[in-house]
């Protein structure tokens, strides 16, 4: 784990304890002014659990998040824009009950559920 993202993971930490949890945690990070601007390749690759040539190639292919190309081989990414990508990734799962709402549901003639 890089220096950054130990940071990164307290500052979430942090957040987290203030009350902000889902897309509010990921907005404080994107302003959080105890965060560098920008991250390194291998920052972005340890926030996300991930191999670091996993985040060169979603840049190869043209996948966010976005970044910063200063020369041939300095990439950054802007921390807001990250945190951002990172708050439109989430899949916030908190208000969702495991069974559907009946009324959203009909009986198929198969008898399998058929959604309106």
């Amino acid at each position: 784990m890089t220096p950054t993202a130990a940071l990164f993971g307290e500052r979430s930490a942090f957040w987290t304890s203030q009350g902000r949890v889902g897309r509010a945690l990921y907005l404080a990070l994107a302003a959080d002014s105890e965060l560098p601007d920008n991250l390194l390749p291998a920052d972005v690759a340890a926030i996300l659990n991930i191999d670091p040539d996993s985040v060169k190639q979603r840049r190869v292919r043209g996948e966010q998040p976005s970044f910063l190309k200063l020369s041939g081989k300095i990439v950054l990414y802007p921390r807001n824009l990250f945190c951002l990508w990172l708050a439109d990734m989430l899949v916030d799962r908190r208000n969702q009950s495991a069974i559907p709402p009946a009324d959203r549901y009909t009986q198929a003639p198969n008898g399998l559920p058929a959604t309106q």
